[in-house]
């Protein structure tokens, strides 16, 4: 469980990877194309506290949108495949923290949580303290 409405403003970002398949738009074999015609796009989803005024300045002129708490972005087609998808997270956070504070991690403090094809990476920023974990939420030494 993450505090969307914590003082320290926290996010999550998730990324997808999306195949999308032949494309006219492909670039030709020897133009950084491939051999398949196959293009990717990575999706970015990043949920932060919702129901909040952002102003943004453009030039002379000042707008104010609603951040509904949840953003997407979605990448340009590309011909090379960005990597082979994770598996679902073993390891849910409490575990992760719970190891963490055995190893004199501060229980009040924040921390950055990072997963991929390696495991999970626990840092806190300003501090030591920096695991690593495989996908099976075994610390690595």
């Amino acid at each position: 469980m993450l505090d969307l409405y914590a003082d320290y403003e926290p996010e999550v970002t998730y990324r997808f990877v999306k195949e999308l398949g032949q494309s006219d738009a492909a670039r030709p074999i020897g133009a950084g194309g491939n051999p398949e015609g196959r293009q990717w796009e990575t999706v970015d989803v990043k949920v932060s506290r919702p129901f909040e005024l952002v102003s943004t300045s453009r030039g002379n002129s000042t707008s104010t949108t609603l951040k509904l708490g949840m953003e997407r972005d979605t990448s340009l087609p590309r011909d090379s495949n960005p990597g082979e998808p994770v598996p679902p997270p073993a390891c849910s956070f409490k575990q992760l923290w719970d190891i963490a504070i055995t190893k004199d991690a501060p229980r009040e403090a924040v921390a950055v949580i990072r997963y991929d094809a390696d495991g999970y990476n626990f840092r806190i920023e300003g501090l030591s303290t920096d695991l690593d974990f495989d996908l099976d939420c075994q610390l690595m030494e």
